[in-house]
């Protein structure tokens, strides 16, 4: 916990003990790990020369 987390990020903690409330976070973090992939290096160089080149014809394109 720290001023940039609680202040700048609007973060906040919870404790939850004999909730019903955990078993629902618990679920949702499992469907979120089902969903979830590692993400290798390959795939983000792969990603960012795409992203750059769509960057580029997007600036292009008006003048065609």
């Amino acid at each position: 916990m720290d001023y940039r987390s609680l202040y700048l990020h609007f973060e906040n903690g919870i404790y939850l003990e004999g909730n019903s409330e955990i078993k629902q976070v618990k679920k949702d973090m499992e469907d979120t790990l089902k969903e979830s992939y590692l993400v290798q290096e390959t795939d983000i160089k792969t990603r960012f020369l795409s992203e750059m080149w769509q960057a580029i014809l997007r600036l292009i394109a008006p003048m065609m």
